[in-house]
């Protein structure tokens, strides 16, 4: 019975773990500066990214989507148009808006 609720408890926490991340097209990256943080908020990009400050680096990523499968499908439109992009996994929060 111990083991049955020990195995009960990981299952959880592996769907928590699983809900608070999310897969992300990472469009570009640049060292952070404050005039790199500038100029990059002043660029257009399309409506799914954002600009996230991640320890020393800035970066331009698109979406958060809950299956690779999805974020391969946005990845194939997004190769069209930007150079040397990477699908990555991030924290769900990044996305989540401020009020």
């Amino acid at each position: 019975m111990r083991f049955i609720s020990i195995l009960i408890i990981l299952l959880l926490l592996t769907l928590k773990a699983d809900n608070t991340r999310c897969y992300s097209i990472e469009i570009l990256t640049e060292k952070y500066t404050p005039l790199n943080f500038r100029k990059l908020n002043d660029e257009i990009f399309p409506n799914s990214c954002k600009v996230l400050k991640i320890e020393n680096t800035l970066s331009v990523r698109c979406g958060c989507y809950q299956t690779k499968k999805r974020v391969v499908e946005i990845y194939k439109l997004f190769r069209k148009g930007y150079l040397d992009i990477s699908i990555k996994q991030t924290s769900r929060h990044r996305f989540e808006k401020v009020n």
